[in-house]
């Protein structure tokens, strides 16, 4: 994801979520997100055409 790509998904969610996150290497890393911080994250990893994965390799996105 480069920085363009994710400052154009921050910008454009009306609702921010409010959870720490890193981004580092091209990644977005949370620490225990809420069930709402997942489903936004994975709207945006279908529009990005990109993968979010969890701690279990579970994945939803691209």
């Amino acid at each position: 994801m480069s920085t363009a790509q994710r400052e154009a998904v921050v910008a454009g969610d009306p609702h921010p979520a409010r959870v720490p996150r890193w981004w580092t290497a091209g990644r977005i890393v949370s620490k225990n997100p809420s069930s709402a911080v997942i489903e936004t994250r994975c709207q945006a990893a279908k529009v990005l055409d990109v993968r979010v994965q969890g701690d279990d390799g579970e994945c939803c996105g691209a």
